[in-house]
């Protein structure tokens, strides 16, 4: 409702009328109703439809779980502050921000590639797993995959990608039988996998390399799993110590950080 509706018109009164007669109610002012503005078409997609669940881009089900031992890690890092005073990023999110979402998408994944160099927690800030945010991997200007994946979510939900759409997805590289960490990140009814190794968004017949482990995003977490002939879900072995509740059967370790 428009505000100016409520406000009542000030009243002309002669200074020899009577103060007790009673006065007639005025007119409201006639207002003009604004055209509706369309909304960008991705937009309009994205606010259309309920908060996702991961997309099965590996082929896997996923599985919600309550918690995982990464959850201090990755809400410090997801909900780290913008980088202050950094004119070209906030120039490039501008940028950014102007295109069609699967440009954006793709841009994105190029300026982080480009901006950061990988080095492990260990030699950046002396631990044997850190998670970081957009500010602290561009300070030092370098950082593992889980560093790069957040880096990029952080990047795009500046430039207006719902976050609901993207999740952090930890990974094994079964090409070269390592721990790996990707941001998976919804578009309508895509979706693209964004890497630390590839300037390109990867192609779904390049995804048969990954085995999905664990997702996070600001809906939840996420295991993953393969349905048996049996109708049950194989969970992921890989994660390690998920609590009880937690509808994993047998868990190991995952060592996140690997390049």
């Amino acid at each position: 409702m428009a505000l100016g509706l409520l406000a009542t018109p000030a009243l002309a009164q002669s200074p020899l009328a009577p103060t007790d007669a009673p006065l007639a109610p005025a007119a409201p002012t006639p207002v003009a109703a604004e055209p509706p503005r369309a909304l960008d078409p991705d937009v309009e997609d994205l606010l259309s439809r309920p908060p996702p669940e991961p997309e099965e881009v590996f082929g896997y089900l996923s599985v919600d779980v309550a918690a995982t031992p990464f959850d201090e890690q990755w809400r410090r890092a997801s909900t780290s502050p913008w980088p202050e005073g950094n004119a070209q990023l906030d120039a490039f999110v501008r940028q950014l921000a102007l295109l069609p979402a699967p440009q954006r998408v793709d841009q994105a994944n190029r300026w982080i590639n480009a901006h950061l160099a990988y080095a492990s927690d260990m030699e950046v800030y002396g631990l044997a797993d850190y998670w970081a945010g957009l500010a602290e991997a561009l300070a030092h200007g370098r950082g593992d995959c889980e560093d790069f994946a957040i880096a990029k979510m952080q990047l795009l939900a500046a430039a207006g990608v719902p976050t609901r759409d993207m999740y952090l997805t930890l990974v094994r590289d079964l090409r070269r039988q390592a721990d790996h960490a990707v941001l998976v990140v919804r578009v309508g009814e895509a979706a693209y996998v964004l890497d630390s190794d590839e300037d390109t968004l990867m192609r779904s017949d390049e995804l048969h390399r990954f085995r999905p482990v664990a997702a996070f995003s600001e809906n939840g977490r996420w295991i993953f799993g393969r349905r048996t002939p049996e109708g049950e879900a194989e969970m992921a072995r890989e994660v390690p110590d998920l609590p009880p509740e937690a509808p994993a059967p047998a868990v190991a370790a995952f060592t996140p950080g690997g390049r």
